[in-house]
């Protein structure tokens, strides 16, 4: 799971928490990347269902209720 933890202004990039990485801000920007966290919240909550429920997890399950979806630039999960 994502824990993002700022890094304090008095360390640099190379001292991060072990069991961390560090990465810049402006790299994401730059990038046009970003956290699915949309996305990643479909997903964990079919996976919780299909276990509660007893049912095997199978991609073609899962688009049976989500299909992909461009929105802006950016890609997510949409329901079916």
């Amino acid at each position: 799971m994502f824990n993002p933890e700022a890094q304090g202004l008095d360390k640099s990039i190379d001292q991060c928490s072990a069991g961390s990485i560090a990465l810049y801000c402006r790299h994401f920007k730059f990038s046009n990347l970003r956290y699915p966290f949309s996305g990643l919240a479909r997903v964990l909550h079919f996976e919780v269902v299909c276990r509660a429920t007893g049912y095997d997890l199978f991609l073609l399950s899962f688009r049976r209720f989500f299909r992909l979806a461009k929105n802006g630039n950016w890609f997510t999960f949409e329901t079916s």
